[in-house]
């Protein structure tokens, strides 16, 4: 779904307001998919390569890591930083929309115990 509404939008808006525009769009389409999210929430990590450009977006504890060759191993590093709500400026921009952090109660599905 994300990659057909940015390609619509890429041309057209640049790629910055197409990556904002598309996730803005997705979360729209999920929001009216009649699901019970009141709980829950989806998280994404978007990489486009445009020639010589690289771009990331990204939603929730997400996270997009590149491979560099470095001597005999490949190591990994971070391009783009988890929206954990743990972090306080994470916490605070959830308050600041009128959202709520809390613990889930109930039994997690797929979760040994």
């Amino acid at each position: 779904m994300l990659l057909a509404i940015l390609a619509e939008n890429l041309e057209r808006l640049g790629v910055t307001d197409a990556l904002l525009q598309s996730f803005a769009k997705v979360n729209t389409e999920v929001g009216s998919m009649g699901l019970d999210i009141e709980f829950s929430g989806s998280t994404c990590a978007a990489v486009l390569v445009r020639g010589q450009s690289l771009y990331t977006a990204n939603v929730g504890d997400s996270r997009a890591i590149v491979g560099s060759l470095e001597d005999t191993s490949i190591r990994g590093h971070a391009i783009t930083r988890d929206h954990k709500p743990t972090e306080p400026d994470e916490a605070a921009r959830i308050a600041s929309a009128g959202g709520r952090i809390e613990a889930f109660k109930g039994k997690r599905l797929g979760y040994r115990e």
